[in-house]
């Protein structure tokens, strides 16, 4: 039982990790968009990771005052799979190491 949930927290810890790692290329997309470097192939590599996720809800956002919130919506999105999924799946490995350890 200890093996499945050291594998569950091995998981969850990958998923956080992921979802940082997202989080901080799509923040630097945000500020790069700032800056035009149009050909650097750091930044292509950087739009090419994030656009996939931001097109999708790019086209069903209105664009208001041109500015661009699907970088905003994609934070809270990720921000929620964190917090709900990630803990969720801690907080359950933690409960029943607890209760596998100290019946």
């Amino acid at each position: 039982m200890l093996i499945l949930l050291n594998i569950f927290r091995a998981f969850a810890l990958i998923l956080n990790s992921v979802i940082t790692i997202f989080l901080v290329i799509l923040f630097a997309r945000v500020v790069l968009s700032w800056i035009r470097l149009p050909y650097n192939p750091v930044i292509q590599a950087i739009y090419a990771a994030t656009e996939p996720i931001l097109r999708p809800i790019r086209k069903r956002l209105p664009v208001s005052w041109g500015i661009d919130f699907s970088p905003m919506i994609v934070f809270m999105i990720l921000l929620v799979l964190r917090i709900v999924v990630v803990d969720s799946m801690l907080d359950y490995v933690h409960f029943y190491r607890e209760r596998y350890l100290h019946p």
